[in-house]
Formats: C-alpha cells, sequence, structure tokens
C-alpha cells in the first residue's frame, strides 16, 4: 500500500491564502538505488495527469510541483515526498495523481530494482 507524505508540510504563509511548500529530500531508504546508480532508469508506462485544483483555475493561477517517489519492481509507485510546490494545493493533487501512475522498473545488474526518482509537474492553464 502506497503511503501519502503530506502531513508534516511546512507551509509558508503568503497573501490570498496560498501557500508553497519546500521540503529537504529524506535519507534514501535501504535497498532502494538513486536513478544515477541503476542501469537502466523507470520508464512511464501510464500517467493520469492530476485534476487541477479548481479554485486556483478560476483564480487563473499556474504552479509546479517538484516530488520524489520510490517505483517499486512491480512498477507501482510509493512515498511520495514533495520537496518544492508553488501552492500545497497543486502538491496535493499532483502527489494523488502520481501515486495512480505506472512504470516499467528499473533495472541493476539484470534485476528489477526499486529506484528513487524526481518527477516535475507543471499545471498551467490553457492545457
Amino acid at each position: 500500500m502506497a503511503s501519502l507524505v503530506l502531513l508534516a508540510l511546512p507551509v509558508h504563509a503568503q497573501s490570498d491564502d496560498f501557500r508553497s511548500v519546500k521540503n529537504d529530500a529524506p535519507s534514501l531508504p535501504p535497498g532502494v538505488y538513486e536513478s544515477s546508480q541503476v542501469d537502466v532508469p523507470p520508464k512511464p508506462r501510464s500517467q493520469p495527469r492530476p485534476s487541477y485544483p479548481g479554485e486556483l483555475k478560476r483564480k487563473q493561477i499556474e504552479g509546479e510541483v517538484l516530488l520524489l517517489v520510490i517505483v517499486e519492481p512491480d512498477g507501482h509507485v510509493k512515498d511520495p515526498v514533495v520537496l518544492k510546490a508553488t501552492e500545497v494545493r497543486f502538491a496535493k493533487s499532483a502527489t494523488a495523481a502520481v501515486l495512480k501512475w505506472r512504470y516499467k522498473p528499473a533495472l541493476a545488474g539484470g534485476s528489477k530494482v526499486s529506484c528513487r526518482i524526481q518527477i516535475p509537474i507543471v499545471f498551467e492553464l490553457g492545457e
């Protein structure tokens, strides 16, 4: 079961009730490779788009999110961490979508392995 690391997000107050997010990357868990350490990095197979938060869309606000996730040997995504986001609602939407993504797993020494990758997501109007 995938877990969600959004509960402990430090939130920075801004005007108009908009809150950005910034976190440090956690330590690499045992048995998980960084993308630079594998022979073949994970390749996306299915990437449903995140929902554009309604209020932000109505207010014509665009934003970006940078997630850090682990792609498991079965291609599922787990343990998302928001490294940064221009607004917390973008972070929540991006995280929910990425947990549904599926990958062809990373390979190291010919074996499928868990691999940590960064995922940038851009919310743009007019999409």
